[in-house]
């Protein structure tokens, strides 16, 4: 009798028969999706692979559209992933030192609305920026989940790079949402 290995065809002298090997789908850990769930259901490929799921398994839930691939080797659950999805996608390819800062940063504090342009700091990583995101390079003290600079440091950063009427707008946003005052702006 002679088999082959993926679809074991046994020949013998009476008959052939094609029998189809079933490859067992290996479960996705709880800690794993509790961690996406954090995430905006977002996850990057080490994190995957640090909860033991192994390349192949990786490739069946996205050809199974379980899993989407959102950026290189960043993972989201969802087909439609939303604005908070996106700033997470951001603060993952920037690694470990990330935090989302100006406009980003306003508005996962609460002040004003979510920007089209995402900007991240990275660390001292170098980073390609890529639509959404606009990377920085820089270590920033960041606070929250997703990972974010203070509401003081964002709008000093929204105020570092826009005209005067966007500086009038960002510091009177800032302010007024309660969550800050001018004294700490400074």
């Amino acid at each position: 009798m002679l088999c082959t290995a993926w679809s074991r065809r046994c020949v013998s002298a009476l008959s052939v028969t094609t029998v189809e090997v079933m490859r067992k789908k290996t479960p996705i850990p709880t800690t794993l999706l509790r961690l996406a769930a954090s995430q905006s259901d977002v996850l990057s490929r080490a994190q995957v692979l640090a909860h033991g799921i192994g390349r192949h398994t990786i490739a069946r839930l996205l050809r199974d559209e379980q899993w989407y691939l959102l950026a290189d080797g960043i993972y989201s659950r969802s087909p439609t992933p939303d604005w908070t999805a996106l700033a997470w996608t951001g603060a993952l390819l920037a690694g470990k030192d990330a935090a989302l800062g100006a406009e980003a940063a306003m508005y996962l504090h609460g002040v004003g609305s979510p920007p089209e342009t995402i900007a991240v700091w990275s660390g001292n990583r170098q980073v390609r920026d890529r639509s959404p995101w606009q990377f920085r390079e820089g270590i920033r003290v960041s606070r929250g989940s997703p990972p974010r600079v203070s509401l003081e440091d964002a709008t000093l950063e929204v105020c570092a790079e826009a005209e005067l009427d966007r500086i009038v707008a960002a510091l009177s946003a800032a302010t007024a949402s309660c969550r800050t005052t001018t004294d700490r702006i400074r």
